[in-house]
């Protein structure tokens, strides 16, 4: 049985034409691609009408809110799809032939799977996943129980123009900090009360 899978994709451009190139490749996948997807798919050759049908499905729209438009100067746009999971592979394919046609774009793609319980994020660029991370633990419905935000380092590395993948080691090395930080909170939090109240 499929079920819907949200995405929410942002996309980090190197310069305003080239997210205006994005966009158009985002929302207008080729006839070409179409052909081969819905072929490879369906087995056969399909028509005018079903071509049509098949780029509404894989097309990314633009949302509503862009983040962080005025301040990056129209270099960072965010796009939504919602589709079936049959059409997870289609749309993995799509990603990925758009992000290596602008090969120094940042694309930070974020899923969530309800009927599954499940989320997940990858980070694309160049047409390769270099980062990816899930969490399909249902401790209770529709909470999402540990997802790093994998997206961090690469939007602050983009921010400050630093190179592709430079502060992701830190990150990394700063969320085992804080992770153990929060091991040890009960044990300090008791410390605290035990102090306030010896000097009550």
């Amino acid at each position: 049985m499929s079920e819907w899978i949200d995405c929410t994709l942002d996309v980090l451009a190197t310069n305003p034409k080239e997210m205006n190139d994005i966009a158009s490749a985002l929302r207008n996948p080729p006839r070409e691609f179409l052909l081969v997807a819905f072929a490879a798919s369906e087995r056969r050759r399909p028509d005018d009408v079903e071509i049509e049908q098949a780029r509404e499905v894989i097309a990314f729209k633009t949302a509503k809110d862009l983040p962080h438009v005025a301040e990056i100067g129209n270099k960072v746009w965010r796009f939504e799809n919602s589709y079936r999971t049959t059409c997870e592979g289609v749309i993995d394919w799509h990603l990925s032939d758009v992000s290596a046609a602008f090969p120094n774009a940042i694309f930070l793609a974020d899923y969530c799977n309800l009927g599954w319980n499940c989320v997940w994020k990858r980070v694309i660029r160049n047409g390769v996943t270099e980062r990816s991370v899930s969490d399909c633990n249902e401790e209770a419905q529709a909470i999402v129980w540990v997802l790093p935000d994998i997206f961090a380092p690469y939007r602050a590395e983009y921010e400050n123009g630093q190179p592709f993948g430079s502060l992701c080691n830190e990150w990394v090395d700063d969320l085992v900090a804080a992770a153990n930080g929060l091991r040890n909170l009960p044990r300090s939090m008791s410390c605290i009360a035990e102090t306030t109240g010896s000097e009550a």
